[in-house]
């Protein structure tokens, strides 16, 4: 082998052990930066709070790992009393869709049962049914919501009765599932 030969075989093997030192210092760094993001984003999951703007209520909420707003929730409760209880035989359906997607998967079964009677209820007799909200109380996740439920049947007001009704709520990674929904006659 030729000295000239020799030098050339020298310095591409000392390329490629510089490329080699070169990619893996890059790999390294790039490790340490996705280990650095995961670490961020687990620890923001998890201790930061979140400000929330619901579309349909007023003001600016903060929700955090397991809690909410006070006033936040009880302004949920007074949409999701009325979404639960206001309905005509034409919007049942979609007010029982909307609704069902506020349920946490804990109870989604028993109230999807519990809102096929509504709906039988609804077509048989066309029932409508108005809840107006009159007094609100928040106490941890719990909401009580008092108000006047009027139900009529063919233009005629066939009850109008003042209920309680009281919502639990489970913050989970900012969102409030309902848990719980109970209501009765005062």
């Amino acid at each position: 082998m030729k000295l000239t030969e020799q030098k050339k075989y020298f310095d591409a093997n000392r390329n490629l052990a510089n490329t080699n030192k070169l990619l893996k210092i890059f790999i390294g760094a790039l490790t340490a930066m996705v280990v650095a993001m995961a670490i961020s984003n687990i620890y923001v999951s998890v201790k930061k709070q979140v400000t929330i703007v619901p579309y349909d209520l007023s003001g600016e909420f903060v929700v955090g790992a397991g809690t909410a707003d006070p006033e936040y929730l009880a302004q949920l409760a007074v949409s999701d009393a009325q979404l639960y209880f206001n309905f005509i035989p034409q919007t049942i359906e979609v007010q029982s869709g909307r609704f069902l997607k506020r349920i946490h998967p804990s109870i989604y079964g028993k109230t999807q049962t519990a809102y096929a009677h509504i709906i039988e209820r609804v077509r048989k007799n066309g029932l409508s049914q108005s809840f107006f909200p009159a007094e609100i109380h928040v106490a941890g996740n719990t909401v009580t919501v008092e108000g006047r439920l009027r139900e009529d049947i063919a233009n005629k007001t066939v009850s109008n009765k003042k209920i309680k009704v009281t919502l639990r709520y489970r913050v989970v990674a900012g969102y409030a599932y309902i848990t719980d929904l109970r209501y009765e006659d005062e």
